[in-house]
């Protein structure tokens, strides 16, 4: 009769349950990524200062590494500075002096010059203003000097004059109103401009411009006399840093454009500058086929410009003193576009640029004009949003993927690795195309999925790890046991020594841990390894032939010597195992035991004759075990002794067979010793009894 096993079905997964748990593997990431990922990407949409404020931070640190120098045709400053304030006296000058400057500089043909300066009052200091303001205080006629030439009572006129001659364009300002009636009497030019919008909305002008209700102007004497001019606006961020620059601004449905603009387009004369728009807002300004990139607000990101050296600015700045004085070579300005400004500290129009650095008002003009003027622009596309966003969802994708199918140490590594990456790739689209891409909220998601998945992969490798060590503890318990089997097929009663030499040996550690000698030695770990060991004391025995093994009577001298050859067999059974598996401490310790057991205190046992503390701790536990279970069981060339017998004959080899110390332990436990050789014993007869009769 044959018997066939029945296959067990829960044993192995099927193909189904297979598919299943592939499928959930590859979904597992994804779906842990979902909160960390939604929580991303809501910050990122919805305004946090914190975060935006390091956003920021981010960008000026990526615009350092990578500004450039200006470039050789970069526009010149002429600088109302602190030389030129001590020289000619305290802002505002005299208007026939600002002439005098004026006209030094036109003299040189630049391409065009623009005053980061607004003349919206009359000069006092002029002849015809001091004799208006003395014949309404005296309230008389005064006649005026008859000596003075008819230019030179009116410094007004004469710069009015200055600036019709030359290539000048003039500033305008757009405060807020705050309840104050907007200037009707200003001349102002607004930018033929030509709208091109992608949508099928209606064709006003975008909503997007800034929206100016109020106008500040010059005298329109000067407006009057120049063909273009341009607004001074500029509104930095919430932490007071300036990086964009509204280039051009709607008023009373018009658009204006900024000063630096303005200028350019005095210089250069375009035939056309169109305006590019959607219903998302602007997106560039097209002058002459070329494009300026500008956000949704018509903001151009100025990308400014570095020193050559620390000694120097990014821009040649001229002191308006030594132009006045005739310090400056000729044609100095010829086809240049040359901006009048101040850096004195006094005058006030000093702006934070990023990287904790401090620029006059004239010199963003400048960096705007030399920004177009080489194509080095920062292009803030309409679609960076979109793929900020899809970037965060991707990159949490990844990284969730990534940390599931890498170890602890793969996580960590993966982590570092993605957020490094994220940081040169959003700089390197930073240095090449000018675009900037926030690495924040990615790196940010990132960290959130590495701090949600990483506890998971701890506890789940922590898990596995325990999981193996069960399998390996299992493993060993079923190794010992097939161990047992075959030493109890040879010998019924060395089967039921090993297990309760088991038992003695766990009795022992626990009351030996008391002392304090030991008790950092024998913790629970070690113990439990002793106990696992232990039945391994005598499977040299296996390689002991069974004329010895079985003999009824006592041994001879030469067949004592080969019983005692039992811990060598050990021994060589356990080595061979260790040269296999490599270093193991189960092993090791199961060596120790095998190859010392037999060892005595006084150096009178065998196989090394070693003596004393010499004999490894296991060794002497498994002597006394050992040598217990020697003397109450049955031998074929003996009969068992009783219990109190057994404890007075291992009392008296006390110091010389055994350590003294442990004796004082068993003596504390023997009666223990007795319980499970007692209990043992009847499951043997019981075991041996159903044997006969089955």
């Amino acid at each position: 009769m044959s018997i066939t096993a029945e296959p067990d079905h829960n044993s192995r997964s099927s193909p189904i349950q297979a598919k299943t748990k592939r499928r959930a593997r590859w979904l597992a990431p994804f779906t842990i990524s979902l909160l960390p990922t939604s929580i991303i990407i809501l910050l990122s949409i919805v305004p946090f200062p914190f975060l935006n404020a390091i956003d920021l931070k981010i960008y000026d640190f990526l615009l350092l590494l990578t500004r450039s120098p200006a470039s050789d045709d970069a526009p010149l400053i002429v600088d109302i500075d602190e030389k030129s304030l001590n020289k000619y006296g305290q802002w505002p000058w005299p208007r026939f002096l600002v002439a005098e400057l004026l006209e030094k500089i036109q003299q040189d043909e630049p391409l065009a010059v623009g005053l980061d300066i607004m003349f919206p009052e009359p000069d006092r200091t002029s002849l015809t203003q001091v004799y208006k303001k003395l014949e309404t205080h005296f309230e008389m006629k005064i006649p005026a000097p008859q000596k003075v030439p008819e230019r030179l009572r009116d410094n007004d006129a004469l710069l009015a004059e200055v600036l019709r001659k030359g290539n000048f364009v003039t500033s305008l300002y757009f405060p807020a109103l705050h309840g104050q009636i907007p200037n009707t009497n200003c001349t102002v030019h607004p930018l033929p401009i030509i709208i091109h919008q992608d949508s099928k909305r209606d064709r006003d002008l975008p909503d997007t411009l800034g929206q100016a209700d109020a106008l500040l102007c010059n005298l329109p004497s000067f407006d009057n006399a120049v063909a273009v001019n341009g607004f001074l606006n500029v509104e930095p961020d919430n932490d007071g840093i300036l990086r964009r620059v509204p280039l051009l601004m709607k008023y009373q449905n018009n658009i204006y454009p900024h000063l630096s603009l303005a200028t350019l387009i005095a210089a250069t004369s375009p035939k056309t500058v169109l305006l590019k728009t959607s219903q998302y807002g602007t997106s560039g300004l097209i002058i002459d086929g070329q494009f300026i990139p500008l956000d949704k607000q018509s903001n151009l990101a100025v990308n400014f410009r570095k020193a050559p050296d620390t000694s120097r600015r990014p821009f040649e700045y001229i002191s308006a003193a030594d132009l006045l004085d005739g310090n400056i070579p000729a044609n100095k300005f010829t086809n240049k576009i040359v901006f009048i400004g101040t850096s004195a500290v006094g005058l006030n129009d000093i702006h934070d640029i990023p990287g904790e650095h401090t620029v006059p008002g004239v010199e963003v003009h400048a960096n705007i004009v030399d920004n177009i003027l080489n194509n080095t622009f920062l292009r803030p596309p309409q679609w960076s949003t979109g793929m900020e966003l899809a970037i965060i969802f991707f990159t949490g994708l990844a990284a969730a993927f990534l940390f599931f199918q890498c170890g602890i140490k793969g996580a960590l590594l993966t982590f570092i690795f993605c957020g490094t990456g994220l940081f040169y790739g959003s700089k390197f689209l930073f240095s090449s195309y000018g675009i900037f891409l926030s690495p924040l909220y990615p790196a940010l998601l990132i960290l959130l999925n590495f701090s949600f998945i990483y506890p998971i992969k701890l506890y789940s490798s922590e898990r596995s790890t325990r999981k193996k060590k069960e399998e390996i503890a299992r493993m060993q318990e079923a190794i010992l046991e097939i161990i047992t089997a075959l030493t109890e097929a040879r010998d019924q009663e060395t089967g039921g020594h090993i297990r309760r030499t088991q038992g003695y040996i766990r009795l022992m550690a626990e009351e030996l841990r008391k002392n304090k000698k030991y008790s950092n030695i024998l913790n629970n770990e070690e113990i439990d390894v002793l106990c696992k060991v232990a039945p391994l004391h005598d499977v040299g025995k296996i390689a002991v032939p069974d004329n010895i093994l079985l003999k009824p009577g006592h041994l001879n001298a030469k067949e004592f010597e080969e019983i005692k050859k039992h811990t060598y067999y050990g021994k060589e059974i356990i080595e061979a195992a260790l040269e296999r598996v490599g270093s193991n401490y189960f092993l090791e310790k199961a060596l120790e035991i095998v190859y010392t057991h037999q060892e005595k205190w006084d150096g009178s046992g065998y196989p090394q004759g070693l003596s004393g503390e010499n004999i490894p701790l296991s060794g002497r536990l498994m002597a006394i075990a050992d040598v217990y279970d020697a003397l109450t069981s049955k031998r074929p060339y003996k009969v068992p002794v009783e219990h109190k017998k057994a404890v007075d004959i291992m009392v008296a080899d006390s110091g010389t067979h055994f350590d003294p110390e442990l004796i004082e332990a068993f003596l504390n436990i023997h009666d223990r010793f007795y319980d499970i050789s007692t209990v043992t014993r009847t499951e043997e007869n019981k075991g041996s009894k159903n044997k006969r009769t089955s």
